[in-house]
């Protein structure tokens, strides 16, 4: 099955996140896209997700401030996570 939404909704992203760092789904199965217009026309840009449901290319003003800043705050994490091991 296939179904395309598109959505504004950060808790439905959250949502999708959390359910792959569970294990629920994989990141095989969902594929998320960031739109913006460049030159008068949309371009879908494809969110890069990892098997616990981070996303390392955050558009840029993906939803705002808040979000990005927990969006930098666990790359921070992960980085430093990497460095220990």
């Amino acid at each position: 099955m296939q179904i395309i939404l598109e959505s504004h909704s950060e808790h439905l992203l959250q949502r999708l996140q959390r359910r792959i760092a569970e294990e629920e789904i994989t990141q095989e199965e969902v594929k998320l896209y960031f739109t913006s217009i460049e030159e008068g026309k949309s371009k879908l840009t494809a969110l890069q997700l990892d098997e616990y449901g981070n996303i390392s290319n955050w558009p840029t003003g993906f939803f705002g401030d808040a979000f990005a800043e927990t969006a930098a705050k666990m790359k921070a994490e992960m980085k430093r996570k990497r460095q220990k091991q």
